[in-house]
């Protein structure tokens, strides 16, 4: 069968993150019934703030790859991600030891304390790997990038699978996590040719400046609008927390965790595909209009099906999958089933905010989403009702984000 190269490459890609996925969420189900729903709540709190700081670690010159016109200019931005990464990791250590020597009374200051250092390193080996799989891509080598991603994710969901029945508990979690992590992480920089302590001995200021003068848009611009993208993200586990409790917490985090597998399975793996493809085209071309249509064409029909059957049926597939404590899981699904069809679509698409230099464009619009999330768990009444407005405003803002990224894939005089 002569199938059309873009989607021979997700195919590739989606096999491997088909399996990445899986493994994790169906971990899920023993993990909610071995672990206690608090020190769940903690855990899903602890790797919420871990995503904020990978955001910081990484300055987003991950995303700088995929405009870099050479190996060499490749390489200084693994460099300059080491170099960034390791001191954003030292500087979140020493602002958390500083923050504990004023104690007080409040909710998340014992996971703070008992897994902060662990929270850095994770932060510095998860920018790490980003980037490193971003190289992949750029090489266009969906393969290697697909059995990372397997070996990853598998190999975290079974260290803490194991840890768990062993007693383990939230530490468990945390560092089944963080170790698995860095282990595999090493492995692939290595696979990818890419040594961490011979970069970091030939580091130069000359070529650490060079890097960030021509790429300086993703640590300034970009990497501030993906920060509030990821602290909007986070707000609703430490407002839940702080409000509700951390057993709050796992109910909604758990479906984040179940909605957020086939939009990492189908949404990533076109993405994977659609940076390549509308990368290249907007170089050439001027703009990327044909990959963008062609990715939402495939996005909407993936999307469609799935969604709507979470919308009718999401409260009754997570009792009979995880329980009747998780039944409240299951109607924060339902209710959040548009907003993530919306995201599943949008998302990927918003990758040409990158290729046209329209970071700005993306800014404004983190910021519009920061303070919608803020008012949606902070000022309602309940937590149902809170779900529901967040739900309602991120899909609007989605439609937003759609018109923006298709008036950027229209090219430079758009």
């Amino acid at each position: 069968m002569n199938l059309p190269t873009f989607w021979k490459n997700v195919i590739t890609v989606l096999g491997g993150t088909a399996i990445a996925q899986v493994i994790p969420i169906a971990i899920l189900p023993l993990l909610t019934r071995i672990v206690p729903a608090d020190e769940l709540g903690t855990y899903f709190v602890w790797f919420g703030a871990t995503s904020i700081l990978i955001v910081i670690a990484s300055a987003r010159l991950d995303m700088a790859v995929f405009s870099a016109k050479s190996e060499a200019q490749v390489n200084g931005i693994f460099q300059a991600v080491l170099v960034i990464s390791c001191a954003v990791g030292i500087a979140g250590l020493l602002t958390v030891i500083g923050f504990q020597q004023f104690p007080s009374k409040h909710l998340l200051d014992g996971a703070a304390s008992r897994y902060s250092v662990a929270w850095a390193v994770y932060a510095v080996i998860m920018a790490n790997c980003q980037t490193l799989l971003a190289v992949y891509v750029y090489r266009a080598q969906f393969k290697r990038m697909a059995s990372g991603k397997i070996l990853l994710a598998g190999s975290v969901a079974l260290a803490q699978l194991a840890l768990s029945l062993a007693g383990a508990g939230l530490g468990g979690l945390v560092y089944g996590q963080l170790a698995m992590s860095f282990i595999v992480t090493m492995t692939l920089m290595y696979r990818a040719g890419l040594r961490p302590l011979s970069l970091l001995a030939n580091v130069n200021s000359a070529g650490l400046k060079d890097t960030l003068k021509i790429y300086y848009r993703f640590p300034v611009i970009a990497m501030p609008s993906d920060f509030i993208n990821a602290f909007a993200a986070q707000i609703p586990l430490f407002l839940i927390a702080i409000r509700f409790g951390t057993a709050s917490v796992a109910l909604y985090a758990l479906t984040l965790r179940v909605l957020a597998g086939p939009i990492g399975l189908l949404g990533n793996s076109i993405l994977a595909v659609f940076k390549e493809q509308a990368g290249r085209d907007y170089r050439d071309k001027g703009n990327c209009l044909e990959a963008y249509y062609y990715a939402f064409r495939s996005l909407l029909l993936l999307a469609i099906i799935p969604f709507t059957l979470l919308f009718f049926f999401g409260e009754q597939a997570f009792v009979f999958i995880f329980g009747d404590d998780w039944s409240m899981a299951g109607r924060f699904a339902e209710i959040l089933a548009p907003m993530f069809l919306m995201k599943f679509i949008a998302s990927p698409l918003s990758y040409t905010l990158y290729i046209a230099d329209r970071q700005l464009h993306d800014l404004g619009w983190q910021i519009a989403l920061l303070l919608m999330t803020w008012a949606a768990f902070d000022l309602t009444g309940s937590l149902l009702s809170a779900v529901q407005v967040y739900s309602f405003g991120y899909s609007a803002l989605y439609v937003i984000y759609l018109f923006i990224s298709y008036r950027a894939a229209r090219g430079v005089h758009s």
